[in-house]
């Protein structure tokens, strides 16, 4: 396949442009959610509600959770994002979480970006139709366990 001159320079300033925009969206300061994450943690700990895990475990559990997410077609794990959940014991477990998830770019046949945990469980978990069972399903963990974050 021969590429001609105007499309390749599509590419590169394509292929820039992209970069660009994950370099600059990973440099610049914190998101609202992770300063208000952070807010909730202390007003959390006045209270005597600490999270239960090391910090390393939260970053794990994130990677877990983005993995189990980060597939097209409707072949998500939702148990594996079902049991994560289930693991988290209190609010700030939910906050801790979702801190060590942060925002993280994911690029897709359905578009492109940087997305929060609950961004992206929104993204990928609604149905086609508009359903949003899976959702409701985590949500219901987090409701049976007295965490009030929902999805």
């Amino acid at each position: 396949m021969n590429i001609n001159e105007g499309t390749g320079k599509f590419l590169f300033y394509l292929a820039l442009a992209i970069t660009l925009l994950i370099v600059v969206n990973k440099l610049f300061g914190k998101s609202q959610e992770e300063t208000t994450g952070l807010d909730d943690l202390a007003k959390l700990a006045a209270k005597g509600i600490y999270p239960t895990f090391p910090d390393s475990a939260y970053e794990s559990y994130a990677n877990d959770f983005d993995s189990a997410l980060d597939h097209s077609f409707g072949s998500q794990d939702v148990d594996m994002c079902k049991k994560i959940i289930g693991d988290m014991e209190n609010e700030a477990d939910m906050i801790k979480l979702n801190l060590a998830y942060g925002n993280r770019f994911h690029f897709s046949i359905t578009g492109m970006g940087d997305y929060s945990m609950r961004q992206f469980v929104r993204k990928q978990l609604t149905g086609l139709l508009g359903g949003t069972g899976d959702i409701d399903a985590l949500n219901d963990i987090l409701k049976s366990k007295g965490i009030t974050y929902r999805f």
